[in-house]
């Protein structure tokens, strides 16, 4: 079953617009090489971005690229990492229970065991983040997001094979002291504070501190105990620490905590009501109130909630040579995830599930950027990973004799454990990488690259007796897992603002041992070979256009199933994935700046005759995972086609200055499991912000805000157990005033 609802009138006439206007240009949403500069200040050869591990503009960078800048972030609303695909097309960010899971043109994860990895690699000013609950974070302090496009197998590694989130936030500097404050208040009682600080202390000296905070009531009313659901409670903290000892060597520390509580991922419902709980409801007397709620309401039999900590600190040492620029960059970061779900969404108590999950990752690369004279330049690196990643336990508990709730006021007065899952993996990864530029004449340049990449893990479980707090070797107590990753470019500068360039990359995930099933076999890692072109540059002047054409060969994907409390692993066969994208940019007046793309994309199973999904069969009491061939289907969360368009307009008058932007979101919506049951339908989000600068007070500036203002019900969240089909919602409409104020 596939899901490719046909546009909207509106997307249709938008495009149309866009193309009139454009021109000349095919450009690519989602990603081309293009940053959505809403503020329209910048041009295209004027961003720098660092991509390819060194500072280059951004038109000449052969890779599919959405770069934003902090006043990008701040005009389009995007204050977490879990808000990006509103002006990334081609970037779907969807959560699998309360996991925060990226898919890049078709590529995702499905699972969130211990051990189980992203196949978005993220990283925090330099430093890999392998974590995925620490992929969902808050952005008080970003100074750029750039979302790279496809695998980058050869600089950022194993785990990068749909791409690269890269998340650079404000650095101390020696010769400026600068920083912003903010202060929010919306709908929902949402209340947030964040800002930053940066300033010298001494000719060699600089230090910065970021903080935000943010406390929103709950999105669903709680038909079973009144009001609302938790809502979200969100704290972060970073200070950095500069020293710049000579004009050639410079050390900065960094160190973070935040800590992220929100309720909506698990308060949800039952999708299509396909939960036992509402079959044993038929059990009850008549007349008995049967909570049946809808879009933004929730009836679980327990308030559930979820709880991620992070905290890390970093050493980034940077040395001019003679030949160019040695970094390291060490890092520590450490991961703990307390999760309350009701297994089966409804007023029932039935079957619960508390998820203790604890990561902690060292982390230490190596890499030098070549300054040569002449036409060769290389960059080189060394990465080193030690992680361990540990269940303390998780916890699946069931009620013997349910009631409903509120019977007792405790949820957890009726639940019995009946399974705990101790356990632990430890990987241990080794990599060397290689890439080198040849300048071929003034117009052609050639980049060829290579990463190979080794991990070791260990398993260790309470195998074979799931009630056992004893923890052994499991049957299959280790794996190794190797790889060469190969990356090729050409690239042809038609002039000094625009080229075209071709390449092919591979990627890979990488395997795994399943923790929850130990006598599984390991999981073999995914492969991907991706071909693509692209143009990008200056059409005329005030118009930028990017596009590119690419093909995915995909093989051995990483397909999870649920097996409450934890997720097993599979392989799947072979996928293929083909699109279009399209992106620009223009300034037809100097008050009106505006942005528009699209991401066509066609990803399919092209071989996938062992595939599983659960089936809903209220005869046989609930969800029973069946198998069926899955060749030709969609892989999940690819919509077929996803477009925006936004405007920036500014007016100067004698009292301040007046900015209007607004932006429009299209996606024709996509499946959430295998086999297409459970899938989102086709919608458009809103977005406002209408902001006014006082003449007198420039640094100062008042914002009404607004966001989802055609109040769309979209699926941000699926879990699937025997029990239900549970599934969440994003936001509904918000709206709120902000004052901003820049030192």
């Amino acid at each position: 079953m596939s899901v490719k609802p046909k546009l909207n009138l509106w997307l249709a006439a938008s495009i149309a617009a866009a193309y009139s206007t454009l021109a000349s240009g095919q450009e690519s949403v989602a990603a081309e090489t293009d940053s959505q500069n809403l503020s329209g200040v910048l041009d295209m050869e004027e961003i720098v971005v660092t991509a390819q591990r060194r500072e280059e503009r951004l038109v000449d960078v052969p890779i599919s690229i959405t770069a934003l800048s902090a006043e990008d972030l701040i005009s389009s609303g995007i204050n977490s990492t879990a808000d990006l695909e509103r002006v990334t097309p081609g970037l779907e960010l969807t959560f699998n229970g309360g996991f925060l899971q990226p898919a890049i043109r078709g590529v995702s994860s499905q699972g969130s065991s211990a051990g189980d990895s992203s196949n978005v690699a993220f990283y925090l000013d330099g430093v890999y983040m392998p974590s995925q609950p620490g992929q969902l974070m808050d952005l008080p302090d970003a100074s750029q997001v750039q979302v790279l496009k496809g695998p980058q197998g050869t600089l950022y590694g194993q785990n990068a094979t749909g791409g690269a989130i890269i998340i650079d936030t404000f650095a101390p500097s020696l010769d400026e002291q600068f920083g912003r404050f903010s202060a929010s208040y919306g709908n929902y009682n949402d209340a947030s504070l964040n800002g930053y600080f940066a300033t010298p202390v001494s000719d060699s000296v600089a230090i910065s501190i970021a903080a935000s905070s943010q406390d929103r009531d709950g999105l669903r009313d709680d038909l079973v105990y009144g009001g609302e659901d938790k809502g979200l409670r969100s704290t972060v903290l970073r200070g950095k620490l500069l020293w710049a000892p000579t004009d050639d060597i410079s050390l900065l520390f960094s160190a973070f905590q935040s800590e992220r509580k929100d309720s909506s991922p698990y308060s949800g419902v039952a999708y299509d009501n396909r939960s036992i709980g509402y079959l044993a409801a038929a059990a009850l007397p008549a007349g008995y109130p049967v909570p049946t709620p809808d879009e933004f309401e929730t009836a679980t039999s327990r308030p559930v909630d979820t709880d991620f900590k992070t905290r890390g600190a970093s050493l980034r040492a940077n040395f001019q040579l003679p030949m160019g620029t040695l970094s390291s960059t060490t890092s520590y970061t450490d991961a703990t995830i307390d999760m309350d779900v009701d297994v089966d969404y409804t007023f029932f108590h039935l079957a619960d599930v508390t998820v203790d999950l604890d990561q902690d990752f060292v982390v230490q690369e190596l890499n030098f950027v070549s300054d040569l004279d002449g036409n060769w330049q290389f960059t080189s690196g060394l990465f080193y990973l030690d992680g361990r990643e540990e269940y303390l336990p998780n916890t699946f508990s069931v009620a013997f004799n349910p009631l409903p709730a509120p019977a007792f006021s405790e949820a957890d007065a009726l639940m019995t454990p009946v399974q705990y899952t101790y356990g632990y993996i430890d990987k241990t990864i080794y990599a060397a990488y290689l890439e080198l530029s040849y300048d071929l004449g003034e117009r052609v340049k050639l980049v060829a690259g290579g990463r190979y990449s080794n991990e070791e893990q260990d398993v260790y479980s309470n195998w074979p007796d799931p009630r056992s707090s004893e923890i052994v070797a499991s049957p299959f107590n280790t794996a190794s897992f190797n790889q060469f990753t190969p990356r090729f470019t050409i690239t042809y500068a038609l002039n000094d603002t625009s080229n075209i360039y071709a390449s092919y990359g591979e990627g890979f995930k990488s395997g795994f041992l399943n923790v929850a099933a130990a006598d599984e076999h390991p999981v073999d890692p995914e492969q991907l070979s991706s071909f693509e072109v692209g143009y990008k540059g200056k059409v005329t002047k005030g118009l930028d256009v990017s596009t590119a054409l690419f093909y995915y060969d995909y093989t051995d994907l990483q397909v999870a199933r649920y097996e409450a409390p934890n997720y097993v692993t599979d392989n799947a066969a072979k996928a293929s994935i083909s699109g279009l994208e399209f992106n620009a940019t223009w300034k037809p007046l100097k008050a009106l700046s505006l942005a528009a793309g699209f991401t066509y994309l066609d990803a399919t199973y092209d071989e996938f005759p062992g595939a599983t999904a659960n089936e809903w069969r209220p005869q046989q009491g609930g969800n029973v995972l069946v198998d069926f061939d899955a060749s030709g289907y969609d892989l999940i969360r690819s919509p077929e086609f996803t477009g925006f368009i936004n405007a920036n307009y500014q007016r100067e008058t004698n009292i301040g200055s007046f900015n209007l932007y607004t932006s429009a979101y299209y996606n024709d919506g996509y499946n959430l499991e295998l086999s297409g049951a459970i899938a989102q339908d086709s919608y458009t989000l809103w977005d406002a912000e209408l902001a006014f600068t006082p003449a007198k007070l420039p640094n100062l500036r008042l914002s009404l805000w607004g966001r989802n203002l055609s109040d769309e019900a979209v699926l941000q969240s699926l879990l699937e157990t025997p029990f239900a089909s549970g599934v969440s919602y994003g936001p509904p409409r918000t709206f709120g005033l902000r004052i901003d104020y820049n030192l």
